[in-house]
């Protein structure tokens, strides 16, 4: 608890349930490691390497992810709340049903990740890239995904209800039954994206055969 491990080799460590809560993790290569139920509360873990490690039901408030690589990482359940992850690679990460509430992700890479009915409500994924995700019944509640690619992901069902999504890519994502509830859509794209029963911003719900306008 409050170590320093700041820059060492703990590649395939494991560390099931560890207090890590306060370390430093900066620099760490953590790759393929168990981190399974560990308590990582704001714990530094900048510019480490986390790829492949398994990170479920952990708990990482406010921890700082900054650059850090997660790809393929295991997060499912993960607590992550009010995280920074900007700049993270989370490249084909698996996020089901983890909470993410008020987390830092602009930048982030979240491309092929799945973030299946992930909490995700006020987080900043400004700049993101979300091309790809599987994020079936995701909450993006108040999200800021301004400029944010979310191209040919699906997010059936989603809920961006009051979510700022300005310029943002939605080319041929799957938004069947998404809530787009008084968020902001100015000069977003929608292009082959599947509207169907999909609630717009003024509450209208779009026809089942929309496919790039809400019809």
């Amino acid at each position: 608890m409050g170590c320093d491990h700041s820059g060492r080799d703990l590649a395939e460590a494991e560390l099931r349930e560890a207090l890590l809560l306060n370390s430093n993790l900066s620099g760490t290569d953590l790759s393929g490691a168990n981190l399974s139920g560990a308590d990582l509360d704001r714990a530094d873990l900048s510019n480490s390497n986390l790829s492949g490690a398994s990170m479920r039901n952990s708990h990482a408030v406010r921890a700082n992810f900054s650059n850090a690589n997660l790809q393929k990482t295991k997060l499912q359940k993960a607590r992550l709340d009010r995280a920074i992850l900007k700049k993270a690679n989370l490249t084909k990460a698996r996020l089901q049903n983890a909470r993410l509430y008020n987390a830092n992700l602009s930048r982030a890479i979240l491309s092929g990740a799945n973030l299946s009915e992930a909490n995700l409500e006020q987080a900043n994924l400004n700049k993101a890239k979300l091309d790809n995700s599987q994020a079936k019944l995701a909450n993006f509640n108040k999200a800021k995904l301004d400029d944010a690619d979310l191209s040919y992901g699906d997010f059936t069902k989603a809920n961006f209800k009051g979510a700022s999504l300005m310029d943002a890519d939605l080319t041929g994502a799957n938004l069947t039954g998404a809530d787009f509830s008084t968020a902001d859509l100015s000069d977003a794209i929608f292009d082959e994206a599947i509207l169907g029963n999909a609630i717009w911003p003024n509450h209208k719900r779009c026809k089942p055969q929309s496919v790039g306008e809400c019809l």
